[in-house]
């Protein structure tokens, strides 16, 4: 778990047979880059990045991911367990870049953006498969810019 943290990077692991999600990026965790990395057999979501919007005398906290890099990972056996899972689950998130992985053999979505919170993600040149969206994200899609 990411919380609190600016500039955290995790690169060249192997994430292998874990229970539950295998990162999960929390609150201000700002400029996370995710490289390099490979996750197979995980119980739910490989990555979950969820922030928490709220209003403090009319002004509004930056506890939410931002500015998150996700390159050149590959996924594979995701939601062992879970059935709800993903590559990735974004939800309260601001301006995720998930590019060149490969992500295959999951129950769900190989990535699901749960809402258009703070806009800005961009979706390039992934190879998605065996998944419901079946979808080969080779141009880019820049979300909600």
């Amino acid at each position: 778990m990411i919380e609190g943290a600016e500039g955290t990077t995790i690169t060249d692991c192997f994430f292998v047979r874990l229970g539950g999600n295998a990162i999960g990026l929390s609150g201000h965790a700002w400029h996370t880059t995710i490289t390099r990395s490979e996750f197979v057999k995980i119980g739910d979501s490989a990555i979950v990045s969820i922030g928490d919007f709220k209003l403090n005398d009319g002004v509004s906290s930056d506890e939410y991911p931002l500015g998150t890099q996700i390159t050149k990972n590959h996924f594979h056996e995701i939601g062992v367990t879970g059935k709800q899972t993903s590559a990735l689950f974004s939800a309260t998130s601001c301006r995720t870049t998930f590019s060149d992985n490969v992500a295959y053999n999951g129950p769900r979505a190989g990535i699901n953006l749960n809402d258009a919170f703070c806009h800005g993600h961009t979706i390039e040149n992934n190879l998605l498969f065996s998944t419901t969206t079946h979808l080969h994200s080779i141009l880019t899609l820049k979300l909600w810019s």
